[in-house]
């Protein structure tokens, strides 16, 4: 039913439903599961402008309870990037998932 909710908001939630719904996306500690997309787009890149690059933001926001007074919100960005024609000869043109490797820290306690 929630699927339907977003597609049709007025099957099988009441006006209150739909209120707090409301409310609670403006919040953003709510435990709502979320998965906002974002598309971008650059051209004319690259030294001779012939360049260009298109971002696909996957950004989940999934809440975890770890207890009663406790709450985890995980906020993931998942870049999708492919572009082409930035560097002369083919050698910057990619297509994929983009992987930030961890960084090299030892923290103490």
């Amino acid at each position: 039913m929630v699927a339907f909710a977003f597609i049709y908001p007025d099957i099988g939630l009441s006006a209150d439903s739909q209120a707090e719904l409301a409310k609670q996306s403006l919040n953003p500690v709510a435990a709502l599961y979320s998965v906002p997309i974002q598309y971008n787009w650059n051209q004319k890149l690259g030294p001779r402008g012939e360049g260009y690059q298109s971002v696909i933001n996957i950004r989940p926001v999934l809440p975890f309870s770890i207890n009663d007074e406790w709450n985890l919100i995980s906020r993931t960005i998942l870049p999708v990037i492919d572009q082409h024609g930035l560097v002369p000869g083919g050698q910057a043109d990619k297509s994929g998932i983009v992987v930030a490797p961890a960084p090299n820290r030892v923290c103490k306690k």
